[in-house]
Protein backbone atom coordinates (compact mmCIF):
# COMPACT_ATOMS: atom_id res chain seq x y z
CA UNK A 1 0.00 0.00 0.00
CA UNK A 2 1.23 3.59 -0.89
CA UNK A 3 2.25 6.23 1.43
CA UNK A 4 -0.75 8.77 2.26
CA UNK A 5 0.43 12.63 2.24
CA UNK A 6 -1.12 15.06 4.74
CA UNK A 7 -0.81 18.68 4.48
CA UNK A 8 -1.90 21.04 7.26
CA UNK A 9 -2.97 24.55 6.41
CA UNK A 10 -3.26 26.88 9.73
CA UNK A 11 -6.53 29.04 8.70
CA UNK A 12 -5.65 32.51 7.62
CA UNK A 13 -5.95 35.41 9.69
CA UNK A 14 -8.90 36.80 12.00
CA UNK A 15 -9.50 40.21 13.51
CA UNK A 16 -9.45 37.71 16.80
CA UNK A 17 -5.98 37.31 15.70
CA UNK A 18 -4.89 40.23 15.62
CA UNK A 19 -6.38 41.44 18.64
CA UNK A 20 -4.49 38.24 20.35
CA UNK A 21 -7.79 37.51 21.58
CA UNK A 22 -8.37 33.53 22.73
CA UNK A 23 -10.95 31.86 20.02
CA UNK A 24 -11.09 28.51 20.59
CA UNK A 25 -14.50 27.44 19.33
CA UNK A 26 -15.85 30.92 18.83
CA UNK A 27 -17.10 30.72 15.01
CA UNK A 28 -14.57 34.04 13.82
CA UNK A 29 -14.24 34.80 10.09
CA UNK A 30 -11.45 35.96 8.43
CA UNK A 31 -10.61 39.32 8.03
CA UNK A 32 -9.10 40.63 4.51
CA UNK A 33 -5.91 39.89 5.31
CA UNK A 34 -6.71 36.22 6.09
CA UNK A 35 -8.49 36.00 2.94
CA UNK A 36 -5.66 37.31 1.31
CA UNK A 37 -3.60 34.45 2.87
CA UNK A 38 -6.13 31.67 2.19
CA UNK A 39 -6.00 32.74 -1.47
CA UNK A 40 -2.17 32.64 -1.55
CA UNK A 41 -2.31 29.52 -0.19
CA UNK A 42 -4.30 28.18 -2.49
CA UNK A 43 -2.31 29.84 -5.65
CA UNK A 44 0.77 28.11 -4.50
CA UNK A 45 -1.13 24.53 -4.07
CA UNK A 46 -2.90 25.10 -7.61
CA UNK A 47 1.14 25.42 -8.84
CA UNK A 48 1.59 22.01 -7.18
CA UNK A 49 -1.78 20.28 -7.81
CA UNK A 50 -0.54 20.61 -11.74
CA UNK A 51 1.63 17.93 -11.20
CA UNK A 52 0.90 16.42 -8.23
CA UNK A 53 -2.57 16.24 -7.34
CA UNK A 54 -4.98 16.07 -4.36
CA UNK A 55 -7.14 13.34 -3.72
CA UNK A 56 -9.26 15.26 -1.01
CA UNK A 57 -9.92 18.64 1.21
CA UNK A 58 -10.56 17.83 5.00
CA UNK A 59 -11.53 21.06 7.19
CA UNK A 60 -12.48 21.53 10.51
CA UNK A 61 -16.32 23.20 10.41
CA UNK A 62 -15.73 26.29 12.26
CA UNK A 63 -15.79 28.87 9.31
CA UNK A 64 -12.37 30.88 9.95
CA UNK A 65 -10.81 26.71 8.24
CA UNK A 66 -13.85 25.99 6.17
CA UNK A 67 -13.50 29.86 4.20
CA UNK A 68 -9.35 29.13 4.24
CA UNK A 69 -10.44 25.13 2.63
CA UNK A 70 -13.26 26.75 0.56
CA UNK A 71 -10.41 29.38 -1.23
CA UNK A 72 -7.93 26.21 -1.70
CA UNK A 73 -11.15 24.05 -3.09
CA UNK A 74 -11.92 26.53 -5.72
CA UNK A 75 -8.04 26.78 -7.07
CA UNK A 76 -7.79 22.96 -6.84
CA UNK A 77 -11.03 21.94 -8.64
CA UNK A 78 -12.01 19.38 -5.86
CA UNK A 79 -15.33 18.97 -5.97
CA UNK A 80 -16.23 19.09 -2.14
CA UNK A 81 -14.79 19.50 1.32
CA UNK A 82 -15.50 17.14 4.24
CA UNK A 83 -15.65 18.57 7.32
CA UNK A 84 -14.84 17.34 10.76
CA UNK A 85 -15.08 18.86 14.16
CA UNK A 86 -11.89 16.63 15.95
CA UNK A 87 -10.30 18.99 13.61
CA UNK A 88 -11.38 22.24 15.29
CA UNK A 89 -9.25 24.46 17.77
CA UNK A 90 -8.75 23.86 21.47
CA UNK A 91 -12.05 24.76 23.42
CA UNK A 92 -11.62 27.25 25.98
CA UNK A 93 -15.07 28.04 27.74
CA UNK A 94 -14.73 30.87 29.73
CA UNK A 95 -11.53 32.32 28.39
CA UNK A 96 -13.05 32.46 25.05
CA UNK A 97 -13.13 36.34 23.41
CA UNK A 98 -10.81 37.30 26.06
CA UNK A 99 -7.29 39.24 25.54
CA UNK A 100 -4.71 37.00 27.77
CA UNK A 101 -2.95 40.66 28.68
CA UNK A 102 -6.32 42.02 29.46
CA UNK A 103 -7.76 39.32 31.52
CA UNK A 104 -9.09 40.10 34.76
CA UNK A 105 -7.30 37.71 37.74
CA UNK A 106 -10.10 35.34 38.08
CA UNK A 107 -9.72 34.58 34.43
CA UNK A 108 -6.02 35.03 34.32
CA UNK A 109 -5.89 32.48 37.13
CA UNK A 110 -7.93 30.35 35.07
CA UNK A 111 -5.48 31.10 32.13
CA UNK A 112 -2.41 30.02 33.91
CA UNK A 113 -4.13 26.77 35.47
CA UNK A 114 -4.69 25.69 31.66
CA UNK A 115 -1.01 26.47 31.04
CA UNK A 116 0.77 24.56 33.57
CA UNK A 117 -1.63 22.05 34.43
CA UNK A 118 -2.45 19.22 31.39
CA UNK A 119 -5.83 18.03 33.08
CA UNK A 120 -7.11 21.46 33.82
CA UNK A 121 -10.58 22.35 32.18
CA UNK A 122 -11.78 25.79 31.77
CA UNK A 123 -15.60 26.35 33.24
CA UNK A 124 -18.21 26.81 30.63
CA UNK A 125 -17.39 23.26 28.43
CA UNK A 126 -13.36 23.83 27.92
CA UNK A 127 -10.92 20.93 27.47
CA UNK A 128 -7.90 19.75 29.29
CA UNK A 129 -4.58 20.28 27.20
CA UNK A 130 -4.77 16.38 27.72
CA UNK A 131 -8.26 15.93 26.78
CA UNK A 132 -7.10 18.11 23.35
CA UNK A 133 -4.09 16.09 22.88
CA UNK A 134 -6.14 13.02 23.05
CA UNK A 135 -8.23 14.43 20.22
CA UNK A 136 -5.71 15.48 17.91
CA UNK A 137 -4.27 12.17 18.27
CA UNK A 138 -7.36 10.19 17.11
CA UNK A 139 -8.38 12.62 14.21
CA UNK A 140 -4.86 12.65 12.43
CA UNK A 141 -4.39 8.68 13.40
CA UNK A 142 -7.75 8.44 11.25
CA UNK A 143 -6.86 10.45 8.43
CA UNK A 144 -4.48 7.98 7.00
CA UNK A 145 -7.27 5.31 7.68
CA UNK A 146 -9.82 7.54 5.28
CA UNK A 147 -7.82 8.63 2.86
CA UNK A 148 -5.13 5.22 2.42
CA UNK A 149 -2.65 6.06 -0.19
CA UNK A 150 -3.89 9.66 -1.01
CA UNK A 151 -2.80 12.93 -1.03
CA UNK A 152 -5.10 15.02 1.43
CA UNK A 153 -5.67 18.97 2.24
CA UNK A 154 -6.45 19.52 6.17
CA UNK A 155 -7.55 23.01 7.54
CA UNK A 156 -7.50 23.48 10.83
CA UNK A 157 -5.99 25.26 13.70
CA UNK A 158 -2.86 26.65 15.42
CA UNK A 159 -3.73 24.99 18.62
CA UNK A 160 -4.44 21.86 16.83
CA UNK A 161 -1.27 21.54 15.21
CA UNK A 162 0.52 23.02 18.21
CA UNK A 163 -0.65 19.17 19.36
CA UNK A 164 -0.06 17.33 16.26
CA UNK A 165 3.69 18.44 16.64
CA UNK A 166 3.70 17.42 20.48
CA UNK A 167 2.59 13.66 18.94
CA UNK A 168 4.29 13.65 15.84
CA UNK A 169 8.01 14.45 17.30
CA UNK A 170 7.31 13.14 20.50
CA UNK A 171 7.40 15.71 23.04
CA UNK A 172 5.86 15.74 26.02
CA UNK A 173 2.55 17.67 26.88
CA UNK A 174 3.58 20.64 28.69
CA UNK A 175 6.76 21.01 25.82
CA UNK A 176 6.84 24.92 24.90
CA UNK A 177 6.84 25.29 21.56
CA UNK A 178 6.95 28.60 19.03
CA UNK A 179 3.64 29.62 17.38
CA UNK A 180 2.32 28.28 14.02
CA UNK A 181 1.77 31.47 11.56
CA UNK A 182 -2.03 31.84 9.76
CA UNK A 183 -1.80 30.05 6.46
CA UNK A 184 1.38 28.07 7.21
CA UNK A 185 1.69 24.69 5.53
CA UNK A 186 3.44 21.30 7.48
CA UNK A 187 3.47 18.40 5.29
CA UNK A 188 3.51 14.50 6.96
CA UNK A 189 3.79 11.73 5.40
CA UNK A 190 2.51 8.00 7.08
CA UNK A 191 4.23 4.84 5.56
CA UNK A 192 1.44 1.94 5.93
CA UNK A 193 4.34 -0.57 6.20
CA UNK A 194 5.87 0.85 9.26
CA UNK A 195 3.40 3.14 10.93
CA UNK A 196 5.66 5.29 11.08
CA UNK A 197 4.96 9.46 10.44
CA UNK A 198 7.68 11.49 8.99
CA UNK A 199 6.94 15.28 9.34
CA UNK A 200 8.73 18.03 6.65
CA UNK A 201 10.95 19.81 9.49
CA UNK A 202 10.09 23.68 7.94
CA UNK A 203 6.77 25.37 7.73
CA UNK A 204 5.83 26.59 4.22
CA UNK A 205 4.77 29.82 4.39
CA UNK A 206 2.44 31.51 1.04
Amino acid sequence: MQASELWFVRHGQTDWNVDQRLQGHEDVPLNEAGRQQAAAAATYLQGLHATARFDAIVSSDLSRALATAEAIRGALGITAIETDAGLREHALGSLQGHVVRAMPPHLRREYDNLRTNPDYKSPGGGESSRQMYERVVRTLDSLPQRYPGQRVLVTTHGGWLFHAHRYLLQLSIDRSQDAIPNACICIVRFEPSTRAYTMKPSLIAC
